[in-house]
């Protein structure tokens, strides 16, 4: 089973890799990039896009399901992660003790991740290896073997990991966040399976999810490599042989309302924490398409600096401090506090570091340029492995409509003025330190102190 992180600190940077708007703004890195994409589609219509990555001897290939568990139920949590687990653990032609022969041999490996709008199963090898383990994993995607002793150890890895939430209190943060910040929201399903969701997870139910899967209206293919024409056929051979066969059928994604901050604090006990606290503030942001998107991310690096300085260094009161974001398609701004250890004052020194912002533009401007660096070399560090560059492709691709879409992030950011920073700035993070728009905490704490944390 996969391991969530909830806190929205550690999950920015994938925000700010697929985030922008979409204006046109082509620069030179646009320029040098966009002509290593080339695009086709099998014979059933599956869209396939190839990126080239010159000098690397590593190809990664991820095939998308688009859906996600917002297409889910809550009682149905955890049902796309373990269908995606099935198809990377062996196959009619590929048990799993010969994938793991093979794939020690050959030194490639198969990966699979379940998400709120879509899901993937890929590989990483070397580039000749490229043919022989793309068989294998249309394979798994085709032929799962849904063994009923796979079943078994699946549930029980399952089992083991909703009661250690109960004594991890970032797990039951994010748990808390589920069910109250996503309570009436297509988010609220989770990608692991739950207490509630577990008894509805047989194997029956994941045959039948898979089934739903395999449907090429929902398909997209990336392939990431430093492959020739003949490569790039053969790689196009073998899936019109596997996936260019599954049948397209209507498919409807889950339309994806703006997520509600506006609540009473919710305060969750876990006995782990002791009296330190784990809290998260939520708060409404720009959408990641959103022209303000861009200025806003850079007015948060901003207002980490204040918030690291002010909360944790002049005032003690966490481990660690920063923004975030919460979602997918749709976005919460949220503040993660790590490891809270003073109750007294906390969202009004909260409320100090975020207003403790440059004044007027020529302050912005003074320091913009420094922060633009980060922004562009979060993007440039995102893009340095196979990896990195299908995850890349992947987020633009289902977030922004286009596979090459995020090329034209360094120029959105070198095109961002002080003014626009500011006027971000002014739009979301002030009302916050000011109280006119409110901040929804969660809080998670011992039992003698989860009431002690004074966020209101």
């Amino acid at each position: 089973m996969k391991i969530v992180q909830f806190f929205a600190a550690a999950i920015f940077a994938t925000a700010i890799v697929s985030c922008g708007t979409t204006k046109n703004t082509q620069s030179a890195y646009y320029e040098n990039n966009i002509a290593d994409f080339s695009e086709t589609a099998l014979e059933n219509g599956i869209p396939v896009v190839f990126k080239q990555n010159a000098g690397s001897q590593i190809a990664v290939v991820r095939v998308i399901f688009e859906g996600g568990t917002s297409n889910l139920s809550p009682q149905m949590s955890g049902l796309e992660d373990l269908t995606m687990d099935f198809i990377v653990h062996g196959s009619k032609n590929y048990p799993y003790q010969t994938i793991q022969r093979l794939s020690f041999d050959k030194s490639f490996g198969f990966s699979s991740a379940s998400g709120k709008e879509f899901a993937t199963a890929g590989l990483t090898c070397i580039k000749r290896d490229l043919e022989e383990s793309l068989s294998i994993l249309c394979d798994g995607i085709l032929n799962p073997l849904f063994l009923e002793k796979d079943y078994s150890q699946f549930i029980k890895i399952a089992q083991d990991s909703i009661k250690s939430i109960k004594t991890n209190p970032q797990a039951v943060l994010g748990e808390a966040i589920s069910n109250e910040i996503f309570k009436n929201h297509p988010y609220r399903a989770d990608k692991s399976p739950t207490e509630e969701s577990l008894k509805n997870l047989t194997l029956s139910a994941i045959k039948s999810y898979h089934k739903e899967l395999l449907n090429a209206a929902r398909m997209k293919i990336v392939i990431v490599g430093n492959l020739d024409a003949d490569e790039k056929k053969g790689a196009i051979s073998i899936l019109n042989d596997t996936l260019g066969a599954i049948s397209s059928r209507d498919f409807e994604k889950t339309q994806i309302p703006a997520i509600e901050t506006n609540g009473e604090t919710v305060r969750e006990i876990c006995e782990a924490a002791g009296e330190t606290g784990y809290i998260e503030g939520i708060f409404p942001c720009p959408q990641r398409t959103d022209a303000d998107y861009v200025p806003y991310a850079i007015a948060t690096m901003m207002i980490d600096d204040s918030i690291f300085r002010i909360v944790r260094e002049e005032n003690g009161m966490v481990y660690s401090a920063g923004t975030g974001v919460l979602g997918a398609s749709r976005f919460a701004g949220a503040i993660s506090l790590f490891k809270t250890t003073k109750f007294e004052k906390v969202g009004e020194t909260v409320k100090k570091a975020l207003a403790d912002f440059p004044k007027n533009e020529k302050q912005v401007a003074e320091k913009l340029n420094q922060y633009k660096n980060q922004f562009i070399t979060t993007i440039f560090d995102n893009a340095r492995t196979a990896s990195g560059l299908a995850a890349n492709i992947t987020a633009s691709w289902i977030y922004r409509g286009s596979p090459s879409a995020y090329l034209n992030r360094p120029a959105e950011v070198e095109n961002t003025t002080a003014a626009q920073v500011l006027e971000a700035y002014q739009k979301y993070i002030a009302p916050l330190a000011d109280g006119s728009t409110p901040i929804r905490w969660v809080v998670v704490s011992g039992s003698s102190s989860v009431e002690k944390f004074e966020v209101e």
